[in-house]
């Protein structure tokens, strides 16, 4: 009898959190069909104005903070191997028509393989001031938050911040620790490189927001038809003007926080600055993000129609 109260108890744990005990293998993704390798978008509602430009490359990573003493395997890595890793970087500059202008700026160098995070580093100018930059390892994350002591030292470069915090973020022990820890803007660079099918169970990825891990899953609803307007570049003499309606495919981003030991309330979870219900409409043949939408604090529901997308040179 308590065999069959124990084995039930266990059932009943895994439903109410199906985290535990799950098994997220490793996802396989192809670099060779990332055919873009700059985004620029905009969006204008009633109260202002964003942009965001997403840039991808082969760029190498800044050196290890002073601070960080306990270097985790995934940071230090032989650096000079950079044709084994990519950098995303995504700046969004929103303009409120009320407010003052904030800029922000993420950079991420990653495993194209498999989309696993190996360095971010996230930047914020406007009403607050700082420079963080996470360093992921198999145990957690390590976060270093640089900003102004005063405001006279907003006036010079972040690197002149004396403002400084170290933390680390411990993979909470309901996740796996083969889990691929990922990064929100990179959600972009996995639906490039993978293909998911429509009838497919929804993919479900673990990324470390700002200072929490999330499950984001990612459910594909059936295309639609949308008026789009964008400039098409390979080179500088070769471009081509997409207008008209263009039939995408829509996936929508399903957050939940995998909660740690001891954590209190979650965070809002953010893509590219953008909050609340996050969908992004995705050309499946050219494997281009085309459109995404979603809320920014002081001017409401945006979409980020693109604009521009310079394809990626493949010889």
């Amino acid at each position: 009898m308590k065999l069959i109260f124990l084995f039930i108890s266990i059932l009943l744990l895994i439903y109410v959190n199906p985290a535990i005990g799950q098994k997220i293998s490793s996802p396989t993704l192809n670099p060779d069909s990332v055919t873009w390798k700059s985004l620029i978008y905009q969006a204008k509602t009633f109260f202002g104005t964003a942009t965001a430009v997403v840039e991808l490359n082969a760029g190498r990573q800044p050196d290890l903070p002073d601070q960080h003493e306990n270097h985790p395997t995934a940071a230090v890595e032989d650096t000079s191997q950079d044709t084994h890793r990519f950098c995303l970087s995504a700046t969004t500059t929103i303009k409120p028509y009320l407010a003052a202008n904030r800029f922000y700026q993420t950079k991420v160098w990653f495993s194209p393989e498999n989309g696993t995070a190996i360095r971010r580093l996230r930047l914020l100018k406007g009403r607050k001031y700082y420079l963080k930059d996470y360093i992921f390892a198999l145990s957690g994350v390590y976060r270093y938050r640089k900003k102004p002591a005063d405001s006279a030292e907003e006036t010079v470069k972040p690197e002149f911040w004396s403002n400084t915090e170290k933390t680390f973020y411990s993979l909470p022990g309901n996740t796996s620790t083969t889990t691929i820890i990922s990064e929100p803007s990179l959600i972009l660079y996995y639906l490039s490189a993978k293909t998911l099918k429509p009838d497919s169970r929804p993919e479900e990825i673990c990324v470390f927001n700002k200072k929490q891990y999330y499950m984001v899953k990612l459910i594909r609803k059936a295309p639609i038809q949308l008026q789009v307007d964008y400039l098409e570049q390979q080179d500088c003499h070769n471009k081509l003007v997409k207008k008209g309606e263009m039939a995408l495919s829509c996936y929508r981003l399903v957050s939940r926080p995998v909660a740690g030991k001891g954590e209190g309330a979650a965070e809002k979870f953010s893509f590219m600055g953008l909050t609340g219900e996050i969908k992004i409409y995705f050309n499946e043949e050219t494997r281009i993000p085309v459109r995404i939408s979603g809320d920014i604090p002081l001017i409401g529901r945006v979409h980020f129609n693109l604009r521009q997308v310079i394809k990626a040179d493949r010889g």
